[in-house]
């Protein structure tokens, strides 16, 4: 049986991930509501992949508030890579942002240096796994 956090234990992995880093100081390089969307997605995954995840990946997103966000590349470094949130995501029903989201983070921890089609189906099939593997 794998671990689990739950939303609120996620949520608070997130907010430190950017906030207690000082990264962005008291601000995130998201909007409140894609926090909510990430932290909802991520609980999803086995713990060994929401750890891994705040680790090693960067979000980003619009936001109404801010304009620009500048990232040095110290900042950069000891991340893998990084998820642009588009706007439309927020249309998206719950399981198709939690899909979305995890296959993403899946493209980053299979280091995928290219997108085709083999990519994709490898990407969607692991995002899928770790999905199932939170539902036991």
């Amino acid at each position: 049986m794998n671990a689990k956090y739950t939303l609120e234990e996620v949520d608070i992995r997130i907010r430190s991930a950017f906030g207690l880093q000082g990264i962005f100081g008291d601000a995130y390089p998201f909007s409140e509501e894609f926090r909510i969307i990430l932290a909802k997605a991520i609980s999803k995954l086995p713990k060994q992949i929401v750890d891994w995840t705040t680790e090693n990946v960067l979000f980003f997103s619009s936001r109404d508030d801010r304009f620009v966000f500048t990232l040095n590349i110290d900042e950069w470094k000891h991340k893998r890579g990084f998820i642009f949130l588009c706007e439309n995501l927020k249309e998206w029903s719950e399981g198709g942002q939690v899909l979305a989201i995890a296959h993403e983070i899946a493209h980053l921890k299979l280091d995928h240096r290219k997108r085709g089609s083999s990519e994709e189906q490898e990407a969607t099939k692991l995002a899928k796994q770790w999905l199932k593997q939170r539902k036991e």
